[in-house]
């Protein structure tokens, strides 16, 4: 069925939610009235707590007094960050990314995990971040939902999950994000049920990103969800 919509695609492959909000506030000369945002529960997450991803530095905001700053900006060439990049990094995250460079990486990185001290700062070190991109992560939502009402707009968060956590790995982020955002009063589109619920792969086999099922049933119940909310009409 056709509607009379207007849809800019305004992705970025590899941004995280920091960098859609910076691209949202740039696409607001297109006056939208609707704004949908994907948020992967896995990657995403960690992009908003990192000034350096796929090897180019990025723009990272900080929580400073339960305010959200941005800093890393203006973006530093990648010819200038390297020097400095990694120069706060822990010594075992250095160690880590020199092994990735082996072919038998992940046979090696499973035998140093069974060492109790290597294993308990790896875990200690990662859920420290992983608490520290939560937390950036809700505020980055909060920030685009009332960045959004102040520009008489509506927004739509939709939980994309990870094929781990559909095959039935940890899903607690997604609990977690999904209770913040209702907590503050953004619509949510939480996938994660749906596609628990259908048999078939939604996910290519060698690749994390969904196939075309996929696509197709999340795009449906997006579009379900607008419906209900009389988002969209037909007329």
């Amino acid at each position: 069925q056709e509607l009379d919509i207007d849809v800019v695609n305004m992705g970025v492959a590899g941004y995280g939610t920091d960098q859609e909000y910076l691209t949202i506030r740039d696409g607001f000369r297109y006056d939208p009235d609707i704004i949908l945002v994907g948020l992967h529960a896995g990657s995403d997450i960690d992009d908003n707590n990192a000034n350096v991803r796929y090897s180019y530095p990025k723009p990272q905001f900080v929580l400073d007094d339960n305010e959200l700053q941005l800093t890393n900006v203006p973006v530093p060439l990648k010819k200038d960050w390297e020097a400095r990049a990694y120069e706060n990094e822990p010594l075992y995250r250095r160690i880590d990314r020199f092994l990735q460079h082996l072919r038998s990486y992940s046979f090696v990185r499973t035998g140093l995990l069974r060492f109790d001290f290597i294993r308990n700062t790896i875990i200690g070190w990662e859920g420290k971040q992983q608490n520290k991109s939560l937390d950036v992560t809700k505020a980055l939502l909060v920030e685009l939902k009332n960045y959004a009402a102040a520009k008489h707009a509506r927004l739509m968060v939709v939980v994309i999950p990870t094929r781990n956590q559909v095959a039935g790995g940890d899903i607690g982020i997604n609990s977690e994000l999904v209770l913040a955002m209702q907590k503050n009063g953004i619509v949510t589109v939480d996938l994660l049920p749906i596609f628990k619920n259908e048999t078939r792969d939604l996910y290519f086999r060698i690749d994390p990103h969904w196939n075309a099922l996929g696509n197709k049933i999340a795009a449906e119940t997006i579009a379900l969800k607008m419906n209900e909310l009389r988002w969209v009409s037909s007329n």
